[in-house]
């Protein structure tokens, strides 16, 4: 759709996060991305071509409590990003 203009694509989605119907993930790169779907997983992103992965992973009772214990926060639930190079850029020896 060349006619439509960027704005509305991102208004629409930062209508839908707030809605819950997607999930607006955040990196250090200053751009959101946007997932949609909404059940519990975590990511892992290639420092080189930003490629983003779904991980099922699950922090242990320990390492929820520890983070609770260091914080005084009241864990309710945890969002972990894996940081690396993905194999297409590891393969490439970039």
């Amino acid at each position: 759709m060349p006619r439509l203009a960027y704005g509305t694509v991102y208004n629409a989605l930062a209508a839908l996060a707030e809605e819950g119907a997607v999930r607006e993930l955040r990196f250090g790169d200053g751009a959101s991305r946007y997932d949609g779907r909404n059940e519990r997983h975590d990511h892992a992103v290639c420092l080189l071509c930003g490629r983003l992965t779904d991980i099922e992973s699950r922090l242990s009772k320990a390492s929820t409590l520890a983070a609770a214990t260091q914080s005084g926060f009241r864990i309710t639930g945890h969002h972990t990003e894996f940081y690396g190079y993905c194999p297409d850029c590891a393969a490439a020896g970039r």
